[in-house]
């Protein structure tokens, strides 16, 4: 199952609208902006559903909602084509994925025949904690002397890492590590040419 490929064109043309999106160093709004929140839920589904996960990447930085309500490093960033979410239906049945949304929550239900599998995961282990760079500060003249505005927060850089335990009906046990590398982000300002003493904002 390939996330991005249900996706299909993501675009003002089919209805999509700019948000923030994490690219090239920079936080900016681009189409398709807050699609991670539906990919890192699905992600989640799959990881307690017991699922071969083959494609998932973390996003760049530590984002704090994604962190609710198990704690960090169980977000899943897509930026289709070149970033995707996929995982392999190994049982001996069809899968059924049901998607809805009540309200602001957003959920994802499996239906399967069971086979008898169950799932332990433990996390999340913090690790190579560091802080975030100092403030980058870029010159405009697209604003007037003196107007500084901030376009990134500052984020710290950690490693968020989960054990998944998957025991199968023969006994069989299958583990793997899901590992989050969060990069430390520093926050980032544009500033009005000839604005005086900014650095110490």
């Amino acid at each position: 199952f390939s996330f991005g490929d249900q996706l299909g064109v993501v675009d003002g043309s089919t209805g999509y609208a700019k948000e923030l999106v994490i690219k090239e160093n920079e936080t900016i709004p681009e189409y398709g902006g807050g699609i991670c929140q539906v990919s890192s839920t699905m992600f989640r589904a799959i990881l307690f559903g017991g699922f071969p996960i083959d494609y998932r990447k973390a996003h760049s930085y530590a984002v704090s909602y994604y962190a609710y309500p198990l704690g960090w490093g169980l977000d899943a960033t897509v930026y289709p084509p070149q970033v995707d979410l996929k995982f392999t239906n190994d049982l001996e049945s069809h899968l059924l994925v049901q998607a809805y949304t009540d309200g602001y929550l957003a959920t994802f239900k499996f239906y399967g025949t069971k086979d008898g599998r169950s799932v332990d995961m433990n996390g999340p282990f913090i690790s190579n904690r560091i802080g975030a760079p100092p403030a980058v500060y870029q010159v405009t003249s697209d604003l007037a002397p003196g107007v500084i505005e901030q376009v990134d927060t500052a984020h710290n850089g950690f490693t968020a890492s989960w054990s998944r335990a998957v025991t199968y009906s023969d006994g069989r046990v299958e583990k793997e590590e899901i590992v989050s590398p969060y990069q430390a982000w520093p926050a980032k300002y544009l500033v009005g040419e000839g604005t005086e003493g900014y650095e110490q904002e």
